[in-house]
């Protein structure tokens, strides 16, 4: 009993020490930022992190040439996935042989403060998630959703104001 603590307490510390040593490589990130390093995935050269912001294990963040802005008081469930870029298809070519370019710019998806995102949540390219929003588990948001409402569906869908 007191060794399988002691191990829970030893992987703890474990994740914490590693979780502050990378959080220097977002772009910028505030204080009491929480992820899992050793669940998620994230391209830290792109995500701008505010204070107080918790994300679940299992995320999923990227955009390669784009931006990722996460605000103040803003919480994560498991298995977010931030998905920021795209691709090209205009070329009459098969989508494997299509290029990406440096200089193409995959636009910002802009998370505002006070927001919370359920487990599993999806968030596609060039959306902005207004201020006191809640997104509902399960959820995939295509485009801009109002302050201070409750959204949740696929494609996501208003549901009603919040309080």
């Amino acid at each position: 009993m007191i060794i399988s603590l002691l191990h829970d307490y030893t992987i703890k510390i474990s994740r914490r020490i590693l979780m502050y040593s990378y959080k220097n490589r977002f772009y910028s990130a505030g204080s009491n930022v929480i992820f899992d390093i050793l669940t998620s995935t994230f391209s830290f050269h792109s995500i701008s992190l505010g204070d107080n912001v918790y994300i679940g294990p299992n995320a999923y963040f990227s955009s390669s040439h784009g931006k990722i802005i996460i605000s103040d008081n803003v919480m994560f469930g498991p298995g977010v996935k931030i998905l920021g870029g795209n691709h090209k298809f205009s070329k009459d070519l098969p989508m494997f042989f299509q290029d990406k370019n440096e200089d193409d710019y995959d636009g910002t998806i802009i998370i505002e403060n006070d927001v919370w995102i359920g487990a599993n949540v999806i968030i596609l390219p060039n959306v902005k998630i207004g201020e006191g929003c809640i997104v509902g588990a399960g959820s995939v948001v295509t485009k801009d959703l109002s302050k201070f409402s409750i959204y949740a569906g696929n494609p996501c869908k208003f549901l009603k104001k919040r309080e």
